[in-house]
C-alpha cells in the first residue's frame, strides 16, 4: 500500500495546475450520508491521506475536511483563470456563478471543465448552491464582476450563472426534499402535468423567477446595458434528467449518489421510472420555459436549452451527467453563446 500523504501535501497538489485534476480522485471520496442533490460533499480518504489531528488535537469533523477541499477548488479554478488569462489573452473573458453543473471536482468534468477550451473562466461556482444562498443571503456575482470590470479593466464578454436545480429539487423545507412537497401524490390515472399543479410547486417556481429578476436587475443597476452592451447574462436550463431508482434503488448508481429523484417520489408512492421521469420531464420544461421568458424581457439575457443535448446513457446519476455528457452540453452551449455574440 501506497504511504498515506500528508493533508499539506494534498492541498500542495490540489492547487498544482501541473496535475490534472482527475489524478487527485486516488485521495478523495465522496460521502453520500453527507452530500445533498447537486452537493456532492468530498474529502480526504483515510486510507491515502494521514488525517491525524496535529499535537493529539481532536480529530478533524469530516464536513470540516469538505469545506476545506471546496476552497480548494475554488482556488484551483481561480488560479486556473489567471494562467489563461495570461497565455490566452485574445479568448473572451467570462465570469461564471453556479451549482454543481458549474463546479463538480474531481470525479466528473462538467460545463465549466469543456467550456473552459473557448474561454477564460473566471468561476467561483459551488457544488449544492441555491438560488437563495446566490442571489439574496450571500451574493458574490457582483463583487466578481466588479473585481473583473471596474477594477481591473477586464472586458468580461459574459456572465453565466447556473442555479434553481437544487431549489426545485435539493432539500426544501424542515429537511423534506423539494421535490416531495411540490408533487401530488400518485394517481396512475392522472397526466405527469397533473401532479405538479400544486400550490408548493406554483410557489417555488415563482421565487426561482423573482430569483432570476433579482439577478439581472441588480446587474443592470451597476453595468447598464447602454454602457457595458458587451456584458451578456446565460442562464442555462436544465436537460431532461432520468429517474433510474424506482421502486426501491437503482443497482448501477455511482458511489456517491443517492435516490435524488426516486427517492422522494418513492415517498409520494410512486414505483415506475418512466412515469417519473415523464412528471421530471414536465417539471423540467415549466423551468426551461420560466428561463426563456425571463432571458426574452432583458435586453441582454440569453436562454440556454440544454434539452436533448445529453444522451440517455450519458447520464452519471439522477442529477449529473457524465463527463461526455456534459461536453455533448457544452457544445450546445458554445454554439449558443456565438450566436449572440
Amino acid at each position: 500500500m501506497t504511504t498515506p500523504i500528508t493533508l499539506r501535501e494534498l492541498e500542495e497538489r490540489f492547487l498544482n495546475l501541473e496535475i490534472p485534476e482527475e489524478t487527485l480522485a486516488d485521495y478523495l471520496e465522496i460521502r453520500p450520508d453527507q452530500s445533498r442533490p447537486f452537493a456532492p460533499a468530498l474529502t480526504p480518504r483515510s486510507d491515502s491521506v494521514d488525517l491525524t489531528p496535529p499535537l493529539g488535537g481532536p480529530a478533524i469533523r469530516a464536513e470540516v475536511l469538505g469545506d476545506v477541499v471546496n476552497r480548494w477548488a475554488k482556488e484551483r479554478r481561480r488560479r486556473q483563470f489567471e494562467r489563461d488569462l495570461n497565455r490566452r489573452p485574445a479568448l473572451p473573458t467570462i465570469y461564471a456563478e453556479g451549482d454543481s453543473w458549474f463546479q463538480f471536482p474531481v470525479f466528473i468534468q462538467e460545463l465549466i471543465h469543456h467550456l473552459g477550451a473557448d474561454f477564460n473562466i473566471h468561476c467561483t461556482s459551488t457544488a449544492g448552491d441555491t438560488l437563495e444562498n446566490m442571489v439574496f443571503r450571500r451574493p458574490e456575482y457582483l463583487t466578481e464582476l466588479k473585481r473583473l470590470i471596474l477594477l481591473r479593466g477586464l472586458d468580461v464578454r459574459g456572465f453565466f450563472f447556473s442555479g434553481a436545480g437544487n431549489d426545485v429539487i435539493g432539500e426544501g423545507k424542515d429537511g423534506i426534499p423539494a421535490l416531495q412537497a411540490i408533487v401530488k401524490p400518485l394517481d396512475a390515472s392522472q397526466t405527469p402535468a397533473w401532479h405538479l399543479d400544486t400550490p408548493d410547486c406554483k410557489e417555488r417556481l415563482d421565487f426561482i423567477e423573482s430569483a432570476y429578476r433579482r439577478l439581472f436587475d441588480s446587474v443592470d443597476e451597476v453595468f447598464p446595458a447602454l454602457a457595458y452592451p458587451q456584458l451578456r447574462i446565460y442562464l442555462h436550463g436544465y436537460d431532461y434528467v432520468q429517474v433510474r431508482s424506482l421502486p426501491d434503488g437503482d443497482p448501477h448508481r455511482p458511489f456517491w449518489a443517492r435516490d435524488w429523484t426516486g427517492g422522494p417520489l418513492r415517498a409520494k408512492g410512486f414505483t415506475d421510472n418512466a412515469f417519473g421521469s415523464a412528471v421530471l420531464r414536465e417539471l423540467l420544461d415549466r423551468l426551461n420555459s420560466l428561463t426563456e421568458r425571463v432571458c426574452a424581457d432583458y435586453g441582454r439575457g440569453v436562454y440556454v436549452n440544454l434539452r436533448g443535448s445529453i444522451l440517455p446513457n450519458q447520464w452519471a446519476d439522477e442529477l449529473h451527467a457524465t463527463s461526455e455528457g456534459y461536453k455533448a452540453a457544452a457544445n450546445r452551449f458554445l454554439q449558443v453563446v456565438r450566436g449572440a455574440q
